[in-house]
């Protein structure tokens, strides 16, 4: 059984709760909202050994396919994206490196192909970098 002088500390420690949780879901939000901001990954190492030049860069085609690092398998890039939550208006404008030979090395910003992953830095490499210009519209 409560008394009426016990219930006041109880009523005060629920409301106290009550703000913490209210305090930690707009922090939590916030936290969110900024990962989702940041820069996308603009700089990558890749083995100057795997590739056979020219590079190129390009928009995606349908269809394109490659090894992401770490995935073990082919994937489309249309799943990476889909997977990726990736508008499709936004797909068009994310650069695609590419070598004459293997395909696809570097989908700026998302994946680096496994096919060109630094085993042995003795062998060569090269760091990629992509910048941002800015709104050409």
């Amino acid at each position: 059984m409560v008394f009426p002088r016990q219930r006041a500390p109880i009523l005060e420690a629920r409301a106290q709760a009550e703000r913490s949780l209210k305090h930690y879901a707009s922090l939590t939000a916030r936290v969110r909202q900024a990962l989702m901001q940041r820069e996308p990954d603009i700089q990558k190492a890749v083995s100057a050994a795997a590739l056979t030049p020219p590079l190129t860069v390009r928009s995606w085609r349908p269809g394109d396919v490659f090894r992401p690092l770490g995935l073990g398998g082919r994937k489309k890039l249309q799943d990476l994206f889909v997977d990726r939550k990736i508008a499709q208006a936004e797909r068009a404008s994310i650069p695609i490196v590419a070598d004459a030979q293997r395909g696809i090395v570097w989908v700026v910003g998302q994946a680096v192909a496994e096919d060109f992953r630094v085993t042995d830095p003795t062998a060569g490499v090269l760091i990629l970098k992509a910048r941002k210009l800015g709104d050409l519209g």
